[in-house]
């Protein structure tokens, strides 16, 4: 059975009416193109992820608290652009709230990491593991309740999979903190990052098919 088959029968757009699919039926379309004019911001977003992951591996030995910084601006930066996507253009009352929801979750944990400046190593890991398994249930959701088609409906999707697994490892293997698996969130940054950035630009494909 193909995986899209697979995908679909799980969830898929227009099927459910929770949080964060409160839209008319039949807007489906209308919504994923009004989703795809923000394709830059979703685009700066995985830039971000990508420039994090490399500045991790061009600098493999960081301090707790230098590591605590660098997460706490990708958070904060990737909270704001959540929140400008959710206003940058009219978009349908799911989409909004999904980008709504993910600038809070975001913002939030910046704030916190900054303000707790003395954060063991264990306890940053922990703190980067929850925002990764909250960010993956939220794209996981995401895939399934958004006007999403095709390739783009998967890609969200696997994306929050992999972001679920990446904190689970980290919650249940913390071994000496969030410096000892400095590694694992190199990876998982640039990961994140392409696929961030392939799903925008799979999005700016459907606005140059979308214009006249």
């Amino acid at each position: 059975m193909p995986t899209d088959t697979i995908w679909r029968r799980v969830g898929s757009p227009g099927q459910h009416h929770g949080d964060l699919n409160l839209d008319p039926p039949g807007l489906g379309e209308k919504g994923e193109r009004l989703l795809a004019r923000n394709w830059k911001a979703i685009a700066a977003q995985g830039l971000l992820w990508l420039v994090c992951g490399v500045a991790l591996v061009a600098w493999p030995e960081p301090g707790a608290r230098t590591l605590a910084v660098l997460m706490a601006v990708l958070a904060l930066a990737d909270g704001v652009l959540s929140g400008y996507a959710a206003f940058a253009v009219p978009l349908l009352r799911g989409v909004q709230r999904w980008l709504l929801l993910e600038a809070v979750v975001a913002i939030a944990l910046g704030v916190a990491l900054l303000a707790l400046p003395g954060l063991s190593a264990t306890s940053l890991l922990t703190v980067i593991a929850v925002w990764a398994v909250t960010k993956g249930f939220l794209k996981i959701t995401a895939a399934r309740r958004l006007p999403l088609t095709g390739g783009r409906e998967l890609l969200l999707g696997w994306s929050g999979i992999l972001s679920v697994v990446f904190g689970l490892v980290m919650l249940l293997e913390p071994g000496g903190g969030a410096l000892v698996l400095l590694p694992l969130i190199a990876i998982f940054a640039i990961v994140t990052g392409v696929m961030q950035v392939v799903l925008a630009l799979e999005l700016r494909l459907l606005t140059r098919r979308a214009a006249p």
